[in-house]
């Protein structure tokens, strides 16, 4: 872990994950960060990073080489736009999404052709329309 101040070897620690991950979230609780985290990792520190809505931004970098099918690309849109909403990590997201716009995002989920990345964008500009209309 490194910031501006202090270097990777400042904050070279071993110890219990629990622990480590109290302290991430202690170092990163004020500050705005980019976090780059491999799906393999990201259940793991999760709950540890804090959300300030400050603009900070997580980059979840994943190995899988073929493209998400339809159901997963239409829920990985809905986390997308709506998974702020979520009262429970369990819950359906799909179900946040308004009955009347259904249609339309899994057709827009089926456009970017199972491909991470352009849901992350799609996503995007999703969440800044969001923002504008009032659900």
């Amino acid at each position: 872990m490194e910031s501006k101040n202090y270097q990777a070897s400042h904050y070279a620690t071993q110890g219990y994950e629990q622990t480590l991950l109290q302290r991430l979230h202690l170092e990163l609780y004020n500050l705005k960060f980019l976090i780059v985290v491999d799906d393999n990792a990201w259940d793991r520190i999760a709950h540890a990073l804090p959300d300030k809505e400050n603009d900070s931004r997580i980059l979840l970098t994943t190995r899988l080489r073929e493209p998400l099918g339809l159901e997963h690309s239409w829920q990985f849109l809905c986390y997308l736009t709506f998974g702020d909403m979520l009262k429970n990590d369990n819950d359906d997201v799909t179900l946040l999404c308004p009955p009347h716009l259904k249609e339309i995002g899994i057709s827009i989920a089926e456009k970017c052709k199972g491909l991470p990345l352009s849901l992350v964008v799609v996503g995007g500009l999703l969440i800044q329309e969001t923002e504008k209309i009032d659900f």
